[in-house]
């Protein structure tokens, strides 16, 4: 079903989770709230479409689970102090994309795992834009953290970076605006193939950037 508004919670081990496909409406009346500690799961083989304002939590930082595909249905903010933990099982992997149309994702956050953001596979298209200000992470060792797809504006003013032997590949149709931000090889390996506007490259304990 949708969700509109308010504040979503996981206690005492519970689970909530998308079954099938569900939409996270944190627009239409409100922004959605993942309190704090608790853990929304939109597993393998899913459908999660979402659009508005969604908060990781207000202080301590909640966290989104997602191995499956999460379709922005208009523009997305992700705020708080909690993760995305993007994640690649059952041979299927983690996506962001959108529902056809152009759609920006703000990222205020930490995204990190593996998976795809800028997908076009199934239900979720290429058409995204990325406007981030957090962190985005491939932490997962020999696995991939692909920022690829067609939006018109990748924007980078926080760090993209690939750690513990995670690999993020960088592979966007249009350029990333790297100004006032880094992209970090700490410990992982950053691919390009795509074209780097301004800002900072580093490598860092072993870490490998390369075309």
């Amino acid at each position: 079903t949708t969700i509109q508004g308010g504040t979503l919670n996981t206690l005492n081990g519970g689970l909530m989770q998308t079954s099938g496909a569900a939409t996270l409406d944190a627009s239409s009346h409100g922004a959605i709230t993942l309190s704090d500690g608790s853990t929304y799961t939109a597993g393998a083989g899913t459908l999660t479409s979402i659009t508005g304002t969604l908060n990781l939590g207000t202080s301590t930082g909640s966290t989104f689970d997602l191995g499956g595909q999460l379709q922005l249905t208009g523009d997305l903010t992700l705020s708080g102090p909690g993760i995305v933990v993007m994640s690649s099982t059952d041979g299927q992997t983690g996506q962001i994309g959108t529902d056809g149309n152009g759609r920006t994702l703000n990222n205020q956050t930490t995204i990190e795992g593996s998976g795809l953001i800028g997908s076009d596979a199934s239900n979720v298209f290429p058409h995204l834009s990325l406007n981030n200000t957090g962190t985005i992470n491939a932490n997962v060792n020999g696995q991939s953290l692909t920022i690829g797809g067609d939006g018109g504006i990748i924007t980078n003013a926080g760090l993209f970076e690939a750690t513990n032997g995670g690999i993020l590949d960088l592979s966007t149709i249009n350029p990333v605006n790297n100004s006032g931000g880094n992209i970090t090889a700490n410990g992982g390996t950053v691919n390009i193939s795509t074209t780097i506007q301004g800002g900072t490259l580093n490598t860092l304990n072993g870490g490998l950037m390369q075309t």
